[in-house]
């Protein structure tokens, strides 16, 4: 498969205050001041995804991972606390993908926190960026009688993808065979509040590597309300969430079986909330199919999850999250 065109981008993250005044049109009706860019912070130490309506920050050093996520229709926070880029579980270990530790408590994530942060060592490790424009996925065969304008293809925006590699040294767990390689796929659109993200795992080694499951999303998202009762039904965060792994059903709500809703969790592992507040989400595949690997730089596995926060109407109601799994494949 012949590899997109890239380029990088070393300007200033855009200022709050421009996004929230972008923010105030109806995205709706006009969309075009809405344009998606991916820039990096002066330092280096940041790049952010960004059209007015979504941002997604991500830290780069000491290892990727997402610090803020934010809702700029609404001015909320979408995430609470720092989790993982992804997941996979290779020859039957799991490895996080990024991700930083040390979060003094995970109702909360103070900027200066962010500082002190430390990457895992038995983590696979942030390499290297690339940014560019998005790609079209599969041919689309245009039906102009059923559209009202001609609608580019692919959606214009842009595409991050962060490269990582297996740890130098994987403590007491099994060392990730050298040659392995886990890269995160984003896109942001422009003029929609959706952010699409998928996994390739890359099998460079001289030897097959099973692949039993993976977790392609994990966000310690913002409980959508406090209730210190026994509650008998929990308002799920303003997200709604796609994949096309989506048919274990029927419905999108029966039929999207890879995405979980749990408690947040703190270092120590106890709950940091009473009852079983939803508001940590994956989206995952962790049972019954595993993916062989040969050995090959040409073997890959996909998944992807597309991601949209709610307009301000239905965020105040609190839509519920409806995706599975993205698809997995071999190229």
């Amino acid at each position: 498969m012949k590899a997109p065109k890239t380029f990088l981008l070393m300007i200033g993250l855009a200022g709050p205050l421009a996004a929230h005044a972008a923010a105030r049109a109806d995205w709706l009706l006009d969309p075009s001041a809405f344009r998606a860019q991916v820039t990096r912070s002066a330092d280096g130490r940041e790049v952010v995804l960004d059209n007015g309506l979504v941002r997604r920050v991500i830290r780069l050093a000491p290892n990727a991972a997402t610090v803020s996520f934010e809702n700029l229709m609404t001015g909320e926070s979408i995430i609470r606390a720092v989790r993982p880029e992804a997941c996979v579980v290779l020859d039957g270990v799991r490895y996080d993908v990024g991700g930083l530790t040390g979060q003094p408590v995970q109702s909360f994530l103070k900027p200066a926190w962010i500082e002190t942060l430390k990457a895992k060592h038995d983590a696979f490790q942030f390499a290297a960026l690339k940014t560019g424009k998005t790609v079209a996925r599969f041919p689309w065969k245009k039906r102009s009688e059923w559209l009202p304008k001609d609608s580019p293809w692919p959606p214009p925006g842009v595409s991050l993808t962060l490269e990582f590699y297996p740890p130098a040294s994987a403590g007491s767990i099994k060392q990730p065979p050298e040659g392995l390689a886990v890269e995160v796929h984003y896109e942001l659109y422009d003029g929609l509040p959706l952010v699409s993200k998928w996994i390739v795992v890359r099998n460079g080694t001289s030897q097959a590597v099973r692949l039993n499951s993976f977790v392609s999303e994990i966000l310690a998202a913002v409980e959508f309300e406090s209730y210190v009762d026994d509650n008998p039904r929990w308002e799920l965060p303003g997200l709604y969430v796609e994949t096309d792994y989506a048919f274990g059903g029927m419905g999108s709500k029966g039929g999207n079986r890879g995405v979980h809703w749990g408690p947040i969790r703190n270092t120590s592992r106890r709950l940091i909330t009473t009852g079983t507040r939803p508001a940590s989400w994956s989206a995952a595949r962790r049972r019954g199919q595993t993916r062989r690997l040969p050995r090959a730089a040409a073997s890959r596995a996909f998944v992807r999850s597309n991601l949209r926060t709610t307009p301000p109407s239905a965020s105040a109601r609190g839509w519920p999250s409806a995706a599975c799994i993205g698809r997995s494949r071999r190229g």
